[in-house]
């Protein structure tokens, strides 16, 4: 993905580079085995422990999937990504799109919601 039209800039490219020459290419090695990077960046924000987690996909389906519940209400843009829609579908929770960007249609969706 090139969300941010990053991608193709000279600097980015050559961060990514070194980054591969220097750690190599491979993430998959097991959390216990590996978790190294969730050490430091737990360290470094002060807290108990981290999850680094390889990609947005897995990241909105596990996330929004373990931390929303029957009970709860998501309400999302119809063009937001699908692992978001997935993951609402884990937890269980009601689902309601707003047409895409329409800041009204929302308003009058939570307004109708509130009632």
């Amino acid at each position: 993905y090139n969300c941010a039209g990053l991608a193709g800039e000279a600097a980015v490219v050559a961060a990514a580079q070194r980054a591969v020459e220097q750690y190599g290419t491979t993430v998959s090695a097991s959390r216990v085995a590996g978790g190294e990077l969730e050490r430091a960046l737990a360290a470094f924000l002060g807290v108990e422990d981290a999850i680094v987690m390889l990609g947005g996909h897995t990241t909105n389906v596990n996330c929004i999937g373990h931390l929303f519940g029957p009970e709860d209400l998501i309400v999302y843009d119809a063009l937001a990504h699908n692992s978001i829609v997935q993951g609402a579908k884990l937890a269980g929770s009601r689902r309601l799109p707003f047409p895409h960007n329409d800041l009204a249609a929302l308003d009058r969706l939570l307004a109708e919601e509130r009632l």
